[in-house]
């Protein structure tokens, strides 16, 4: 038997959401079959969805989303570092008056 997949399967495979699966899956750019309920995808399936240029272009668009997501949780940690700092040699600065 084949082994089938989820759409959190694809989800981690692609860096696509799954809400972004699902839309994928209700605009029939991806299909699949339901299996008790949960949607399931062969092999073939997920091939011919990767090899569509809408999912490479939101592929990058999610990545670009993430590095900007990532960048701005860093700024804002070298923010607080540097706040920090500054608050630590105003104490020392009062504690030596």
């Amino acid at each position: 038997m084949k082994e089938l997949l989820t759409i959190e399967d694809l989800a981690k495979m692609t860096g696509l959401s799954e809400r972004t699966i699902r839309n994928y899956l209700a605009g029939g750019q991806l299909e699949g079959e339901k299996v008790d309920g949960a949607w399931r995808f062969t092999e073939e399936q997920f091939g011919t969805f990767l090899g569509q240029d809408m999912v490479q272009v939101d592929q990058q668009k999610e990545l670009r989303q993430l590095q900007l997501l990532v960048a701005s949780a860093w700024r804002r940690h070298r923010m607080r570092c540097m706040e920090d700092k500054q608050f630590q040699h105003l104490i020392i600065i009062w504690h030596h008056t």
